[in-house]
């Protein structure tokens, strides 16, 4: 099942479409509707996150009564839910989310979401013994055991369907175990207090990465139930340390030393929630995460963005999803290079095992280039923007409009250098 967004007007986009990938990339100038897209998609996600949504959806659409009368009498009965219902809810409601999102009341927006339509699942509800049901089909099972029939309807029915929703999508990749976004300026709010940090929580994006770092800085469990230790070299690989938090306040401790966050670098700031994410979440495995990260390269230095997309491509590789805005030329140039070796790997595997010892980069983090669709914001004559799907392939992902800048930049230098050797 391709998950498509179809846009009509989003912001300066007209015209468009996105097809949902893995790994989502968008890159272009400042101001042409990437942060747009990035918040249409994490809404797709953010609606199965909150379960109260699905279940009024779900609750809609079932005459509850009758369900209960059929269920007494046969013990088996078949259902089936239409998934466009969610889908009219999407594009209904994308406008306001987007506009919460950026503190925009008057924010409108006209984005479909249209994969879903025509898309029925069909299950079961088997009523085993005196209140134990099971909610199936062929994909997925589901079993509940409830105090009595009335609390299985108001409370496990719709959880039994939403779970043979994630099922089912789950199979064309998509998971909403855990999801996350990693907003303009995060850095800047890791080393604020809390009560500042509720403050600017009135916008929506920062309200939703406040509370997700509350839940981060306080897991309610033991982490890293499954330790994954090449995914801890890679992080102790690029922070040359870890992210502490003690007595209220969070930490940086590399070697010997521990100092506040707000005493770290730039670079560590903006990295930190990434870090505590990776460290701090109860995960199965990496297949369980989304997240939406704005700018990777945000105030890192050229070698610590090739770590940056380095340590994405891992979870890419472990079934993790991205959707990621970038305007660096650093970070693309090792995606190329991941997804050019995919490829070398293809046609000689010896050459393959010869250049990711040359160049020290861990097979785990290739990933095979079907998983990502890359997307450049055109800015038109007439003002406004059209999504220009990228062809990747052997070459990589093509940023010509990176080269163009750095070919204006050289033939600049160049210039500058004949004028000052013409003058001696």
């Amino acid at each position: 099942m391709n998950i498509r967004f179809e846009i009509e007007e989003l912001g300066p986009i007209r015209n468009s479409v996105i097809d949902l990938n893995s790994f989502l990339l968008m890159c272009g100038d400042s101001q042409v509707g990437k942060s747009y897209v990035s918040f249409a998609v994490y809404y797709f996600f953010y609606i199965f996150k909150n379960p109260e949504i699905i279940k009024s959806t779900i609750n809609e659409s079932f005459d509850l009564i009758k369900i209960e009368k059929d269920l007494k009498e046969n013990k088996e009965i078949k259902l089936q839910f239409d998934l466009s219902i969610i889908e009219e809810f999407y594009n209904k409601t994308v406008s306001r989310f987007i506009g919460n999102f950026v503190g925009d009341e008057d924010f409108r927006c006209k984005i479909k979401l249209t994969s879903l339509n025509n898309k029925n699942i069909e299950f079961r509800i088997t009523q085993e013994k005196e209140n134990e049901y099971i909610v199936c089909n062929e994909i997925a099972e589901a079993n509940f055991s409830s105090i009595d029939f009335d609390y299985f309807i108001k409370n496990r029915f719709y959880t039994g369907i939403l779970f043979l929703i994630e099922s089912l999508l789950h199979i064309s990749f998509i998971s909403f175990k855990k999801i996350f976004i990693l907003p303009p300026a995060r850095g800047a709010l890791m080393g604020l207090s809390f009560s500042t940090q509720k403050q600017l929580s009135n916008i929506g994006m920062y309200k939703e990465f406040i509370e997700d770092l509350e839940k981060i800085l306080y897991p309610k469990f033991s982490p890293n139930i499954k330790d994954d230790e090449f995914l801890n070299e890679l992080l102790v690989d690029l922070f040359g340390g870890e992210i502490k938090f003690r007595e209220n306040n969070v930490y940086y401790k590399f070697k010997d030393s521990q100092i506040p966050i707000t005493a770290s670098a730039s670079s560590i700031k903006e990295l930190s929630p990434l870090f505590l994410i990776l460290k701090n979440i109860e995960l199965d495995n990496l297949s369980d995460l989304s997240i939406l990260i704005e700018e990777p390269e945000a105030h890192l230095h050229p070698m610590l963005q090739r770590k940056v997309a380095l340590l994405l491509s891992y979870l890419i590789n472990q079934g993790g999803m991205l959707q990621i805005t970038t305007h660096s030329d650093y970070f693309l140039n090792q995606i190329n290079n991941v997804i050019k070796l995919h490829y070398l790997k293809q046609k000689s595997v010896e050459k393959f095992n010869e250049a990711i010892n040359k160049l020290g980069i861990n097979e785990n983090c290739i990933f095979d280039p079907a998983k990502i669709n890359a997307y450049y914001f055109k800015k038109n004559d007439d003002g406004f923007v059209s999504i220009e799907k990228l062809i990747i392939d052997e070459g990589g992902i093509p940023f010509t409009s990176f080269e163009n800048i750095i070919d204006k930049m050289i033939q600049d230098t160049n210039y500058i250098d004949e004028m000052l050797d013409e003058i001696g």
